[in-house]
């Protein structure tokens, strides 16, 4: 049984009374019910509803069980010693026990990692990615690495060292090095491997040398043999990383590129240059693989693209629904043409372009295409309008204009229902959030569904609210008040249709299940003030979702609540 923090007064039932005799002379007035706040509070279990037991020590109602999910959980340092930005660290908990057992979540300690890099020792700017490997067989209780570690190298240090970072010790990463602004045309990314011991530093050079690397010179011409100016070329392999330095093609078509010595298996990627305001930016996206072309006796590549007077006028508007006005123009809006399949009949060559719009105050767009089969996808700038995603065939077309384009965008469904406890106390004041996974419902296409975008509210005084969504899947998450006693409520992959009618969620709410440990790094240090977020394992996709967040007291010790179960959107 929760306690409430307020409740009407005997005053309150004469307050009533008086305003009735003012309604019943002709006056209206507009009252709400009063509001309470909800307290999970107990002494003793028959405080508690059924399935929930008394936790003495805290004096909070706790479910009876353990949760069936399996749990992660990220410790982040409230501050790094060296550059300011903590390293997130991740801890695999599986089952939790039952009943609870205290958590002693051991940290790596995280050790400096110093280093320069350089061009035949001259500094270079270049962004620089630490990613750990993940082995296998590693106990739960000792955190990894989450995700990347990046850092930066200047190439106006005037010092000894371009980058300073630290990372967890007792690991190997993979390091990948990406040269910036006027780098980028003159050195090719980098891989190599970095192990850093426990305990201590470690220093690290990057060091590119000339003669460990070549050029690769090419020309691009279009079917007629006229040179395409402009246009932005670099190698790949074969899952798209580049392999090279970039370059713009000159007047004449020429480009150099360097690349590692002893380079095998790669394409040329040719593309427009989209900041250019000439036809040259459209030009589609295009591979081309090496072996499939032979060099010229001095050892230049020949590489052809379709021409780019085969482009169209693409001009239209964007209304808002009709329930908003007939013919209300969408300004702002944005839109992404995207073909996977636009063919040159001159060449053969098949190639994908991209294309970003922006509706102007009425709500109007020009740009160009090439013939093919593209997708549109229309995100309006006003979030209680919905998505829009269509189909659209450019064919040739003499007159070379694609007009009188228009885009009506829907009215996005509106969730609404209540969230109340098992016993059904409203909770007010909860903040729900609808975080969108990008996904379609299941048999059911629907492409806008991959744009969802996420909505925030709250409930009301009787736990009611309302949110705005787009088609697609979501997870549901109420945080309930602070210092109520309650867990966050999860409802994970709930669905949106296509339909602008309304929906409805009823959420109750039980006792939660109380989790207790320790953060520390190995060598003892306690993360004080660390930032801890509890997550659970989706068993059908294995995605982590958020459950709880809290911090670390100045010990390293944390409390979380946590749901005793999570909802299935598809029930």
């Amino acid at each position: 049984m929760s306690t409430r923090g307020s409740s009407p007064s005997r005053g309150g039932v004469a307050s009533l009374l008086a305003i009735g005799a003012l309604l019943s002379g002709g006056c209206s007035l507009l009252f709400e019910p009063p509001v309470t706040q909800i307290s999970n509070r107990c002494d003793v279990d028959d405080d508690c509803t059924t399935s929930s037991v008394c936790d003495a020590t805290a004096h909070l109602c706790v479910s009876a069980t353990a949760p069936d999910y399996r749990v992660r959980v990220q410790i982040t340092p409230m501050t790094d010693p060296i550059d300011g930005v903590p390293v997130p660290m991740i801890f695999d908990l599986g089952q939790l026990a039952d009943p609870p057992t205290p958590m002693e979540l051991v940290a790596p300690v995280q050790v400096p990692v110093r280093g320069t890099a350089r061009f035949d020792g001259t500094p270079i700017a270049a962004q620089i990615t630490f990613a750990r490997r993940v082995v296998e067989g590693e106990g739960p209780l000792r955190g990894a690495l989450t995700g990347s570690v990046v850092v930066r190298a200047s190439a106006a240090t005037g010092g000894m060292l371009d980058f300073e970072t630290q990372l967890p010790g007792g690991s190997t990463y993979d390091v990948y090095v990406e040269p910036q602004s006027e780098f980028r045309a003159l050195l090719p990314p980098l891989s190599a491997t970095l192990e850093v011991p426990e305990g201590a530093g470690v220093s690290f050079a990057i060091e590119y040398r000339e003669e460990e690397l070549i050029e690769v010179h090419g020309v691009v011409l279009d079917a007629s043999a006229v040179p395409q100016e402009g246009l932005l070329v670099r190698l790949v392999d074969a899952y798209g990383r580049t392999l090279s330095s970039s370059a713009s093609t000159d007047a004449v078509g020429h480009f150099t590129l360097v690349a590692p010595r002893g380079l095998t298996n790669y394409s040329f990627r040719v593309r427009g240059d989209t900041t250019r305001q000439d036809s040259s930016a459209l030009l589609p996206s295009i591979t081309l693989d090496a072996t499939a072309l032979l060099p010229g006796p001095d050892g230049t590549f020949t590489l052809l693209v379709p021409r780019s007077d085969r482009a169209l006028r693409f001009e239209g508007r964007v209304e808002l629904p009709a329930t908003l006005g007939m013919n209300a123009p969408a300004p702002r809006a944005q839109l992404h043409l995207y073909s996977a399949y636009v063919m040159d009949p001159d060449t053969g060559l098949v190639g994908s372009l991209e294309l970003d719009l922006t509706a102007d105050l009425e709500g109007r767009f020009v740009g160009y295409v090439l013939p093919g089969d593209y997708q549109v996808a229309v995100v309006p700038a006003d979030e209680s309008v919905g998505l829009l995603v269509q189909d659209l065939e450019v064919l040739e077309n003499p007159s070379s204009t694609l007009s009188g384009q228009l885009y009506t965008l829907p009215a996005r469904s509106i969730l609404g229902g209540t969230v109340r406890l098992v016993d059904g106390e409203p909770i007010n004041g909860g903040r729900i959030r609808a975080t969108g996974l990008g996904t379609a419902l299941a048999g059911d296409p629907m492409p806008a569904a991959r744009l969802n975008r996420s909505a925030m509210g709250a409930t009301g005084a009787m736990g009611e609210f309302r949110l705005p969504l787009d088609v697609g899947v979501y997870d549901l998450v109420v945080e309930m008040p602070a210092d109520s006693g309650y867990a966050w409520h999860v409802v994970h992959d709930f669905g949106v249709g296509g339909s602008s009618a309304a929906l409805r969620r009823e959420m109750l709410v039980s006792a939660p299940y109380r989790v207790t440990g320790t953060a520390r790094f190995a060598e003892g240090t306690e993360l004080a003030g660390a930032r801890v977020r509890v997550f659970a394992v989706e068993e059908t996709s294995g995605r982590s979702i958020e459950i709880a967040s809290t911090t670390c007291d100045t010990r390293g010790g944390f409390v979380a609540l946590l749901p005793s179960t999570l909802d299935d959107g598809a029930d």
